[in-house]
């Protein structure tokens, strides 16, 4: 499920579930700009719950999160203030969903 946030977040342009406090709209999705893990995992759980489905989508755990995002082409950097993940470019990182998608035929 997870991937299919990413995907959406890189098809709108835009972090989908994490607010700019300044504009209330969703922050956009500038390339190589980094994010605290925590704003990204929050934004996903956000994301979730937007999701009507007559079948339950089965979400990523959040301790698997950090796995997805990386497959996906986010770097990590960690610091005293904690994990970070810096943006990748939009089509690199639909390329990267994609071979996931086609190699393993999850979505």
């Amino acid at each position: 499920m997870t991937l299919k946030w990413i995907e959406a977040c890189c098809h709108t342009e835009q972090l989908i579930g994490l607010k700019d406090i300044s504009t209330g709209n969703w922050k956009p999705w500038i390339e190589g700009e980094e994010h605290p893990f925590r704003d990204l995992s929050n934004a996903y759980t956000d994301w979730q719950r937007t999701i009507k489905s007559p079948i339950g989508p089965k979400p990523t755990p959040i301790g698997k999160l950090g796995e997805v995002l990386g497959d996906a082409g986010f770097d990590s950097r960690h610091s005293k203030y904690g994990s970070k993940r810096k943006l990748p470019g939009k089509e690199r990182c639909l390329w990267n969903l994609w071979q996931k998608d086609a190699g393993d035929g999850q979505r």
